[in-house]
């Protein structure tokens, strides 16, 4: 009888210790994907992507930063959003042959959340984000 509770005690911390709680999960469909994520930037890019994908940034207490992003997309449509503690928020959508380079309003020091949806299937597509202390 312990040793079966054990078990399923030790199942259950391996399943919630690996997995992780965050605020926003990625959960996606790849071919020829890569990506990297620190704690000031991320990227991502893709030959055929749909789903979600989610990077965790950090602003350094006691600061404000921006977030500079750039994006291209061959194919697809997607939407990128960002939440630093307050509300799901848009930051730009592309579509089938869009390009951008901009920057975020001002944000708060703490965790930011960038989460890369898509409306439909993507291809050759790539995105960066990168913490901006001004």
């Amino acid at each position: 009888m312990k040793k079966g509770l054990c078990i399923v005690l030790a199942m259950l911390l391996l399943t919630f210790g690996l997995t992780g709680c965050g605020k926003y999960a990625s959960h996606y469909s790849a071919v020829a994907h890569a990506y990297s994520n620190d704690t000031g930037s991320a990227w991502t890019s893709f030959y055929r992507f749909e789903g979600t994908e989610v990077f965790k940034l950090t602003i350094e207490s006691g600061k404000t930063a921006k977030i500079q992003y750039s994006g291209e997309l061959e194919t697809g449509s997607l939407t990128v959003y960002y939440d630093c503690g307050k509300a799901k928020t848009q930051l730009f959508t592309l579509h089938s042959g869009d390009e951008i380079n901009a920057c975020s309003e001002e944000l708060a020091a703490g965790t930011v959340y960038v989460i890369i949806e898509t409306s439909d299937p993507c291809t050759n597509g790539s995105l960066s984000f990168e913490v901006i202390y001004g």
